[in-house]
Formats: C-alpha cells, structure tokens, sequence
C-alpha cells in the first residue's frame, strides 16, 4: 500500500500546539500520524479507496480519493470522518489556501471547494484534461495538467479561467514557495522523460526553464529558500534552484523511484 499523500498542521502562534504530520495511502483505509515525523501511529480512514492527495488548513485535515466521492476529514490526523465530493471522479490533488480547500480530478473539468472540508460545491475548471497538481499561493490556485500545456488558475477556488504552460509535456506536479509557482514534468510509465520546468510569479503567464537532465521529475517542495525536486526513474539524481529558474543537478544516496519531496524544520 504505497503512501500518496502527506500532510502537516502547522501553528506557530502557541508553544502549547503540538503539530502533526498524517499519511494517506492508495487503495486502503490505512492512514498514520507522527508529531515528530520518526515514530509513526497507524490508524483507519473511514472507507478502503485509492487516496491521493491530503491537505491541511483551517484546523483540519482533509484526504480526497481516486475515482470516488469519498473524502475524510481530521482534527488531529488520527481519528478522521466520512464526508462526500459532490461526483465521482478521479480526485487526484487537494490544496488549501484563502479559508478554502480546493480539489480537482484527473481527465475531467471537474474541480470541488470547500470552506470545511466537510461540505463541498462542484466548480468546473476551464476544460476537461488529467489534471494532476493544485497549489496555492500569493492569493491564488494554480493547477497543472498532464499530457499537454493545459493550467488554470484561480483566486477564489471558485471560477476558474485557463492559462498555458510553455511546453506540451507530462506536467506532474505544481508549488509555491519564494513568490514563485514552479512546476515539474515527467513521466517514466509512457516513457515521457523530461528536462523541462515552468515558472510563474502570479500563476498566470507561465515560462519555461530548463532542469538538468531528461528524466521524470515527480515531485517538487520548496523550503529555506530552495526549490528541490527528485527524479523517479530509478536514479540517484536530484535538482535544486534558489530561484525556481535556474536549477543545478544533485546526487541522491542511491537509486531508487524517488516519489515524493518535502520540506520542514
């Protein structure tokens, strides 16, 4: 049972709060917590799915799952509760941002919002595409999809308007860190290898830029002021930029389907 989704509640307003990090994992009820990332807590989501993604914001954790209108909620990352997407659909990314949490689902122009995780509206996003990563920031959603140049944005979670990505590839996934949205691309089961990486201050005009090698780059994370992603191709490689544009090859300590990047402490 491969993990999808990761997620951590962050609160720096008070020493007392301790924060949490909760894992999802696809095609089971299986979910774990942690409060230091090292001893890990199993428990259960209310329904075996293929879930994909999991966000915190507002005091909540929501987990939204694969060709299905399951969803779940956590106040603590250990007990979660059944709610449901408004249609069935291949719920592939959930983010949160602005009081709201925003999902979209895989070749469809179906997307959902939610100001609590628990009761959600059906949006349309501007058209039917494998959308595959939403972010949020500087006050804006943007979404990327695979298999073409298709994004969309939105400031609200709500109405969404499209833009276009530099270059027709297999968009992965998309962050938000420094000012900047930066996407990566990528996909090693069509053999779509991938040097390219697209950049954008206000998740509209979007511009190319250029990783170091051609390879299925899967993930991307920003953190003290780095971008760094990974490469899942059975590689060692790894990249990092301090500007979302300019990126310089790194070694990871061994070969592996490198999945998933992350940033804290």
């Amino acid at each position: 049972m491969p993990i999808l989704g990761i997620a951590a509640s962050q609160n720096t307003k008070s020493f007392l709060y301790t924060p949490v990090f909760a894992a999802v994992a696809r095609n089971s009820s299986t979910t774990a917590s942690s409060t230091d990332g090292i001893t890990w807590t199993q428990s259960t989501l209310p329904s075996s799915a293929n879930w994909q993604s999991v966000a915190y914001g507002g005091g909540v954790f929501v987990a939204v799952a694969y060709s299905s209108t399951a969803t779940a909620t956590s106040t603590n990352g250990i007990t979660w509760t059944a709610s449901t997407l408004p249609s069935s659909e291949g719920w592939r990314s959930v983010a949160y941002g602005g009081g709201v949490f925003v999902a979209i689902s895989y070749f469809s122009s179906v997307a959902a919002s939610s100001t609590d995780g628990i009761t959600w509206t059906q949006r349309t996003l501007p058209a039917s595409a494998p959308w595959s990563s939403v972010a949020y920031g500087g006050g804006v959603f943007a979404a990327v999809a695979n298999f073409g140049s298709d994004a969309a944005s939105s400031t609200d979670g709500i109405t969404w308007t499209a833009r276009t990505l530099p270059f027709e590839t297999s968009w992965q996934v998309v962050t938000y860190g420094g000012g900047k949205f930066v996407a990566v691309s990528g996909n090693p089961f069509i053999f779509d290898y991938s040097n390219v990486a697209a950049y954008s201050t206000d998740g509209i005009t979007w511009t190319q830029s250029t990783l170091p090698s051609s390879l299925s780059w899967r993930s991307v994370a920003y953190g003290g002021g780095v971008f760094a992603t990974a490469a899942e191709d059975s590689s060692n490689v790894a990249a990092t930029s301090t500007d979302g544009i300019t990126w310089t090859q790194r070694t990871l300590p061994s070969s592996a389907y490198w999945r998933s990047v992350t940033y804290g402490g």
